[in-house]
């Protein structure tokens, strides 16, 4: 009888799911091997992403964003998108195609991140234990997906730094050499241009157009960097450098202050709401005071596009071309596009021109060249009125600070930082 009572128990507990702790859960340290084989070289290509997600996502939630994880944004989103991801990787890997393993809508965070590392481990495996792995795989897919995955793992880190629990790399994992862009943009000075430039141009004391000349010089060299961030693809902001377009300050009776350079870009899926309204509320003061902006530099889908090598894999989540923003009182708006310059990875490179705000709707206008020597000028974004107050608190912080005489106040609109 007590051997039946034992044989019972320890089935019982193989039926029971594996609770894995910190160091039993995949890609805790980090991967080597002895040989540099084919198949070991593209194995190492996926431990190294989930080495990375697995300490981007480390400590990622605070009790306030634990709660609030179901009803967040971010970054449940995120996770969501990494998870698609490591599945696609273990397709692209495999002779027929899996189906998924989460309803994603419905997991805990602590299982989205497990099953994200456990699949990266069973396709790294796939390649170490199978030799004809190699005859399975779908290279495009599998670059994809990897670099895909692995942007979203910087915009975790990103997101991190937002709400005040950065990412600390291990100190072996930190570079000890500095980027390019790194070694150039510490060497510029306040005035934007290095100690040896300044010399060359003031040799002789300077002289008639020293000013010009340092003005020239400071341009060039954020040319420079810029070029230099991209190349590294690092995510910074763009503009056209002094090369602003001016029309009119005023529209529709109403004078903005003038602004200069364009704010950051914003993602329609990847900011939080209080942050894309805020850079919502920058465009529009921006746009207004006499600034023409293509809309994709306004403006990404998902991710910088930056990043990736082309554009095969849609973004996941991306289902309809308008947001709803609502508040801790459920107010809401809606951030809606047209149809016809949205798709589901960028946004087209139609001119917006002017911002046109009445009480129910937020209108942004664009042009765009039908090729008779003429723009035609149609709606291209609203922001409209859908329950509560909403709209008009988003409209007094933009009234408010149109002027330059006070700041945004994002305390009056109670929205999700997550």
């Amino acid at each position: 009888m007590l051997k039946k009572k034992k044989a019972f128990y320890l089935f019982i507990f193989y039926l029971l799911p594996i609770q894995y702790t910190a160091a039993q859960l995949p890609y805790y340290e980090k991967v080597t091997y002895k040989k540099n084989s084919e198949r070991s070289i593209i194995a190492k290509i996926i431990d190294d992403l989930g080495y990375k997600y697995y300490w981007v996502t480390d400590s990622l939630l605070s009790d306030e964003l634990s709660t609030n994880f179901y009803s967040g944004k971010l970054p449940r989103l995120l996770l969501e998108d990494a998870y698609q991801m490591s599945e696609n990787i273990i397709n692209s890997v495999s002779d027929k195609v899996e189906k998924s393993k989460l309803n994603k809508g419905e997991t805990s965070f602590d299982e989205m991140r497990k099953n994200t590392l456990l699949n990266l481990k069973e396709a790294s495996n796939k390649f170490i234990n199978n030799k004809e792995t190699l005859l399975f795989l779908n290279w495009n897919d599998f670059k994809n997906a990897i670099i895909y995955a692995d942007a979203y793992c910087d915009q975790i880190i990103l997101f991190r730094n937002d709400v005040g629990n950065p990412y600390s790399p291990k100190q072996s994992d930190i570079k000890k050499n500095k980027s390019n862009s790194q070694i150039f943009e510490e060497s510029i000075g306040a005035d934007g241009i290095t100690n040896k430039q300044w010399k060359k141009i003031m040799e002789r004391g300077g002289g008639y157009g020293a000013h010009d000349r340092i003005r020239s010089t400071s341009r060039k060299n954020q040319e420079t960097l810029i070029k230099l961030k991209k190349k590294e693809r690092a995510s910074i902001k763009t503009g056209n450098l002094e090369k602003i377009k001016i029309t009119t300050n005023s529209v529709d009776g109403l004078t903005y202050v003038y602004s200069s350079f364009p704010p950051k870009q914003l993602s329609f899926l990847y900011n939080n709401d209080n942050d894309l309204v805020r850079g919502l509320v920058d465009w529009v003061i921006y746009i207004n005071s006499g600034n023409s902006v293509e809309l994709s530099e306004m403006l990404r889908v998902g991710l910088d596009n930056e990043v990736f090598i082309d554009y095969n894999i849609n973004q996941s989540l991306v289902k309809n071309r308008y947001r709803d923003i609502i508040d801790q009182n459920n107010n809401r708006v809606r951030l809606e596009f047209s149809a016809t310059h949205f798709d589901k990875i960028k946004f087209s490179n139609v001119k917006i021109t002017k911002v046109t705000i009445k009480k129910s709707l937020i209108r942004f206008f664009g042009e765009t060249d039908n090729s008779n020597e003429q723009s035609e000028k149609e709606v291209i974004i609203i922001l409209k009125h859908i329950e509560g107050n909403l709209l008009n608190r988003i409209i007094d912080n933009i009234n408010q600070t149109r002027k330059g005489l006070n700041e945004y106040d994002d305390t009056i609109l109670n929205l999700s930082k997550y």
